[in-house]
Formats: structure tokens, C-alpha cells, sequence
């Protein structure tokens, strides 16, 4: 490169490296075009990822809202308040059960990705399905990947479907409360009309068929509270389990077909290259001139 001018030395600072950039215009074009052909050579070479979306809705069975008076384990949809000073809203933890190995791989095997004898990794699912509450709201982002598009709605379509079903297992769970909640009304009606009989001066007088009748009572009275106690404790249990676990859950936006790859993104990467090659070529360009004008001036 020739060395700079008197004129060149007239300029102020900016102006002399563009008239240094304008001199080498051709070198700093084929840089920024190695730059950005290089970026879609690398576009091109990476595996293609495709991805469906479905929006769903959860929120705490209303059901079940009175719950968070006794334990402080439920967690109210919609503001981020809780009990017992729980901060997670309810779309946020169910994504984490969304997730569950067991359900994702059931989904794989439905698409037919994998076969029935294969378990997918932690590392897969990670890469696979993502979920994530929308903004703080009762709505979650449920994301499928995978290397086509038609692969992508038919494993988010499995998924869908597979939780749902987890879903309507888990809300079954009501009826056989209200089936324990009948059978403990009859244990406990059972178990005060034992005391009640305990409790007569029948039961309490002297001779052979009083201490007969005593007996007896005492006996009804025994069995009624081993009656009663276990299926109080079962109702016990399962108040909690439904007030942690039960949701409504309902699909705003089903999957759809992706129209375009997630992964990689051509004109993503074509401004990366595009950006590093300008840079790239302003410096090569800049360092070569003051080499070049440091040479012109020791000869």
C-alpha cells in the first residue's frame, strides 16, 4: 500500500481512515464477503431443527381453592400471592411436572421417534420440549423441536394429548373423594351413635346382661372408631395431595405446523457474519496502513 500523502496528513483523524478504508475498498470487500459466505457455509453444514408450539391454560381447580385456608402448600393463580408465603404460581410448578421423564418419553414413543423399549435421557428432553409460563400469567408455552416440521406437530400433538390424560387422571381423583367423604359421614354417624349407646345408663348398670350389654357396646364403640380413624386419615391425605397437584388445564392454542426451521437462522447468522466482517475488515485495513506508512517512513 503506498504511503500517505502530504494531502492525507492535511485531514483530521476520521476522515483520514475513510480515505483509508476507500483505498483498500476491494481488500475490505472480500473480507466482509469471506465473512458473510462463511456464515451461510456454516448455516448450511448445521442440523436443521424444527419447532411447534401449543399455548395452554392452568389454573387450581376452584374446587379446591378453600384448601389454601389449611394448608399452605396451594398456590393461587393469577397475581403471584400465595399461602404460607409460596410465591410459585401454578403454571410455573406444573411445568416442571410437564416435563416428568415418563410423560415425554410415552409422547416419543407415540410419535414413533423412539421405539417402546427406549427411555429418553434428561439431556434429550432438555433439548426437545421446553416449558415456560407466558408473563406471569395462568398461560404456559409448550415448545416440541425436532429435525422436521411434520416430526415437530406430531410429538407436540403426542405430548399434548399424553398430558392431557395425566390431567383427567389426576381431576378423577374428586370422585374418589367424594366417595371417601361419604364413607367417612357413615363411619363418623356410626362411631357417635356407638358413643351415644356407651353412654346410656343401660350401659352402665350392675348384673349379667348389663355387663353383657356393656360389653357389646364397648365392642361396637371399638369397631367404630377402628372404622373411622383410617378413612379420616385417607381423606386427610388426599386433601393434600389434590390441593398440590390437581389443575384445570385447557389448550388456548393448539400445535401448529412450523413453517420455517427454529435453528439455524439464515439471516440471523448472514448480520453475525456480515457485522464481524465489517469489523474484521476495518481492522485488517487499518493495521495494514500503519504498518505500510511505519515502512515509508524508516526507508
Amino acid at each position: 500500500m503506498p504511503a500517505p500523502s502530504s494531502d492525507q496528513h492535511s485531514l483530521a483523524p476520521a476522515e483520514q481512515y475513510l480515505r483509508t478504508l476507500w483505498d483498500a475498498k476491494w481488500l475490505y470487500l472480500a473480507i466482509v464477503a469471506a465473512f458473510v459466505l462463511g456464515s451461510v457455509g456454516v448455516t448450511a453444514l448445521l442440523p436443521k431443527v424444527y419447532s411447534s408450539q401449543a399455548i395452554l391454560g392452568v389454573r387450581q381447580a376452584p374446587s379446591l381453592a378453600a384448601l389454601g385456608l389449611l394448608y399452605d402448600s396451594v398456590t393461587m393463580p393469577g397475581d403471584g400471592s400465595a399461602f404460607g408465603g409460596h410465591q410459585e404460581l401454578v403454571p410455573s410448578r406444573f411445568a416442571k411436572r410437564l416435563l416428568v421423564n415418563r410423560t415425554v418419553t410415552l409422547a416419543a414413543q407415540d410419535a414413533g421417534i423412539i421405539d417402546a423399549n427406549t427411555r429418553l435421557d434428561d439431556r434429550d428432553i432438555t433439548k426437545w420440549v421446553d416449558a415456560s409460563q407466558l408473563e406471569k400469567s395462568d398461560l404456559l408455552a409448550l415448545t416440541v423441536s425436532q429435525p422436521t416440521a411434520e416430526g415437530a406437530r406430531t410429538f407436540a400433538d403426542k405430548l399434548l394429548a399424553r398430558t392431557l390424560e395425566s390431567a383427567r387422571v389426576e381431576n378423577n381423583s374428586v370422585e374418589t373423594r367424594q366417595m371417601l367423604t361419604a364413607q367417612v359421614a357413615r363411619a363418623e354417624a356410626a362411631l357417635t351413635n356407638a358413643e351415644h349407646e356407651a353412654a346410656k345408663p343401660e350401659a352402665t348398670g350392675g348384673g349379667p346382661a348389663a355387663r353383657v350389654r356393656r360389653d357389646r357396646v364397648n365392642l361396637d364403640l371399638d369397631m367404630a372408631r377402628k372404622a373411622y380413624e383410617p378413612l379420616r386419615r385417607r381423606l386427610d391425605l388426599i386433601d393434600l395431595l389434590l390441593a398440590e397437584q390437581q389443575v384445570q388445564l385447557y389448550v388456548v392454542d393448539p400445535p401448529t405446523l412450523p413453517l420455517r426451521q427454529s435453528f439455524p437462522r439464515p439471516v440471523l447468522n448472514m448480520s453475525i457474519g456480515l457485522i464481524l466482517g465489517i469489523l474484521a475488515a476495518t481492522f485488517i485495513v487499518i493495521v495494514r496502513s500503519i504498518f505500510a506508512a511505519g515502512d515509508s517512513r524508516s526507508r
